[in-house]
């Protein structure tokens, strides 16, 4: 795991989608007036979520790929990613209809002794699960086409981050969300379109989100601080 290489991958994703942004930023010099200026950063705000969302989603995707290549056990590492890794363990013990072999037929209703023999099967197995093999799953990731700042604390949180990370750009990105979102769902509010410094605002913070997760990433993995201490 070379993180000087994971970082010139992460940097180069910003790159194409910082070179394409700013293409389509030139453009506003072929309008001469500022109200169709606006008009034009109007749709300049949904591609610049565009690439929030998908660089988002590229680079902890490329952290979690990263991470189940190790081939660390569950006792290896953080809670937090250990939890992520074990998805289907826990949602068998939260599944009210699993129901205990043993009681199935004779006790079928009653829901607090099955809900007592899953969390028996769970302790006991709870060496197997120490020694399970890291794979966290890409449904960690699924920002759901609508990144909010709670969604980006959200997985920050479920993979070991801080999670309060992005909190004092909330602003700017439920304005970059807002009009985007309005934009799509026919809304005619954003109509007129968006102001110059208005629209430098929210690109400054998605800009500053984005190269603050390479940071985020490759210092994490750099210090493997996913391991338990």
């Amino acid at each position: 795991m070379n993180t000087d290489d994971i970082r010139a991958e992460l940097e180069a994703e910003l790159t194409w989608r910082s070179d394409e942004m700013r293409f389509l930023e030139n453009q506003l010099a072929n309008f001469s007036s500022e109200r169709e200026k606006d008009k034009y950063r109007r749709s300049l705000i949904v591609m610049l979520y565009s690439h929030l969302e998908g660089f988002f989603k590229f680079a902890f995707t490329l952290y979690t790929d990263i991470i189940n290549e190790q081939n660390l056990k569950c006792e290896d590492v953080t809670a937090y990613m250990a939890v992520s890794s074990l998805s289907n363990i826990f949602r068998a013990l939260d599944d009210p209809d699993k129901k205990s072999d043993i009681f199935r037929r004779s006790l079928p209703d009653d829901t607090a002794l099955h809900r007592f023999c899953r969390r028996v099967d769970f302790i006991k197995s709870l060496s197997d699960i120490n020694n399970k093999s890291v794979k966290i799953s890409d449904k960690v990731v699924d920002t759901k086409s609508n990144l909010t700042p709670v969604v980006i604390k959200k997985i920050l949180y479920q993979l070991g981050f801080e999670h309060t990370k992005f909190d004092q750009y909330k602003g700017n990105i439920d304005k970059l969300l807002n009009v985007r979102n309005h934009i799509a769902h026919g809304d005619n509010r954003f109509r007129a379109g968006v102001e110059e410094n208005d629209y430098n605002a929210i690109k400054n913070d998605t800009y500053s989100i984005m190269n603050e997760i390479i940071l985020m990433i490759t210092d994490e993995l750099r210090r493997e601080s996913f391991r338990r201490t």
